[in-house]
């Protein structure tokens, strides 16, 4: 997953789609660079008028029957039963980087919204945030984009901005050329457990970053560390002069910190992974010679990465990564419709003491379980699951693991990089796999029809809901929903808007003080129990 088009270049959504379950197969691939870069030059020079254009279409092919503002009713909780999620002495708070903590679980401890009188409110519109975090004192911190500019920003709790700190423009030039934004600039963030943010920004400098209240009511940035990567970094990237260098374009794209030492593992898009020792400024990295285009996990003894062919298992020895193991996958036979790039579309998530599970690029698409120590006890793949169907089944996102079991969500298809990302019916599809205690063998356990095309999905821990955020096709309505994680039933449904301007485009979802909060297309939206 990685950041999209800003809600600041509005797209125009086709209204008229029918709503079906029923796999698209008209749908043609879309992400050809061509075509992408076509895309993104037409969003940038719109400006106002692309944006009038869209809300006009928007306006004229809506229903003119409201859309149901509440489905369901409050659930009970029921929390589950599983160990809990260990947690990196490095880190904050569960909540303190894109998918939760370092085992990348997306499963926090504690609880959200039961669907009681829920209330829906929405700040800080205007700038594309993806990641929702929170640290110790309350902040709620997440990075923003408005093309082809990165931030840094802090809001409150009621999502009152605090403050912004800039992090650099991103490559213009290879943003039209190739019609995406790079994964870097801040996207894989982490708050350390002195409350400052840890990332790299759009010039490849490890920060990390001490916030503190003016006293005004506001916030102040200083940074504690400041690194330049770039003596590390092959940097042969794209200009109009030359639109196709022959070398490698690397960025840093994601940083988490060692469990026993604090140093910084990080890696680039273009293979290499990193640590880094911030009290002395000391660089090791290995090359792995395949591209990572998502995040990575880190448990006690080492980082798990996985690339666009394979899974990875390394540790730290004297400051310097160590490879251990490598599986391979299969990555299909080509980028799939919804896919950015070829190959697994998921940051590898952790689970218990054992395996690292994945979701790789077959057709259909596989969950896969693997050993992830060293020396694999039997064979390294555990469990390999095909999910969602020939031809319809993929995912951008990640998987949600506690205890042995696994939650996926179907994205194929979603493309929030096109003018008209729902034009085309999405198959959606949400499923929940077991793993049995011996690793001999896996369960699907429930399948459900919903659709949640683009979120990070959340579980609570506390009262047994899995958080997504629904589209309903056809109208194109999208609901934050929550699903019982014991039987995949729908909960409940909460209307929050219509159209493209309520399109999350790869938010994440978060749990805290009993809300949930979830980075959109503009702003963050924040849903809490009523009174």
């Amino acid at each position: 997953m990685h950041l999209g088009a800003g809600m600041d270049d509005i797209t125009v959504t086709d209204t008229t789609a029918t709503d079906t379950t029923a796999t698209d197969t008209t749908a043609t691939d879309t992400t050809a660079a061509h075509q992408r870069s076509v895309r993104l030059r037409a969003r940038m020079r719109g400006g106002a008028v692309a944006a009038a254009l869209a809300a006009a279409l928007v306006a004229a092919c809506a229903p003119s029957t409201p859309p149901p503002d509440f489905v369901g009713a409050p659930a009970s909780p029921h929390p589950v039963t599983a160990p809990p999620v260990p947690q990196n002495p490095y880190m904050a708070t569960p909540a303190s980087n894109l998918h939760a903590d370092s085992y990348q679980s997306d499963s926090q401890p504690t609880g959200g919204p039961l669907g009681s009188a829920p209330v829906v409110r929405r700040g800080g519109l205007g700038k594309y945030c993806v990641p929702t975090t929170r640290d110790s004192v309350g902040h709620v911190i997440s990075t923003c984009v408005s093309v082809p500019n990165y931030f840094l920003r802090v809001y409150d709790a009621d999502l009152h901005v605090l403050g912004e700190r800039f992090l650099g423009a991103g490559d213009l030039t290879g943003v039209l050329l190739t019609g995406q934004l790079p994964i870097g600039g801040g996207t894989y963030f982490y708050i350390d457990n002195q409350d400052r943010v840890v990332l790299a920004d759009t010039a490849n400098h490890f920060r990390v970053i001490r916030i503190t209240d003016d006293g005004n009511g506001g916030v102040t940035f200083s940074d504690d560390v400041d690194l330049d990567m770039t003596p590390w970094l092959r940097r042969d990237c794209p200009t109009t002069a030359n639109p196709h260098p022959a070398g490698v374009c690397e960025s840093v794209t994601s940083i988490l910190p060692d469990w026993v030492s604090g140093h910084y593992w990080a890696v680039t898009s273009a293979g290499r992974v990193f640590l880094v020792d911030p009290s002395t400024n000391s660089v090791s990295y290995v090359d792995l010679g395949e591209e990572i285009k998502n995040g990575f996990a880190v448990d006690e003894s080492g980082a798990y990465i996985a690339t666009t062919f394979a899974v990875y298992g390394l540790h730290e020895s004297a400051g310097a990564p160590v490879l251990d193991w490598r599986q391979a996958y299969d990555r299909g036979s080509g980028q799939k419709p919804g896919q950015l790039s070829w190959g697994t579309g998921t940051t590898p998530t952790l689970l218990g003491s054992d395996l690292v599970v994945i979701g790789d690029n077959a057709d259909p698409m596989n969950v896969v379980f693997m050993d992830r120590r060293p020396v694999p006890a039997g064979p390294r793949v555990k469990c390999t699951v095909p999910v969602f169907g020939a031809g319809a089944s993929g995912n951008e996102n990640s998987v949600v693991g506690i205890g042995d079991s696994v939650i996926a969500g179907n994205t194929y298809g979603y493309d929030a990089f096109s003018l008209t990302p729902l034009s085309k019916t999405l198959p959606g599809g949400v499923v929940r796999i077991d793993i049995a205690p011996d690793r001999s063998s896996c369960t699907t356990v429930w399948r459900s029809s919903t659709v949640w095309p683009s979120v990070l999905p959340r579980l609570s821990v506390a009262n047994g809901l899995v958080y997504g955020y629904a589209l309903v096709q056809g109208r194109q309505d999208w609901y934050v929903e929550a699903l019982d994680f014991a039987t995949g039933v729908s909960a409940w449904r909460k209307y929050v808007g219509t159209g493209p301007n309520a399109d999350n485009q790869w938010g994440t979802l978060t749990l805290f003080d009993g809300g949930a909060y979830l980075g959109m297309g503009s702003g963050t939206l924040r849903i809490t129990d009523g009174p």
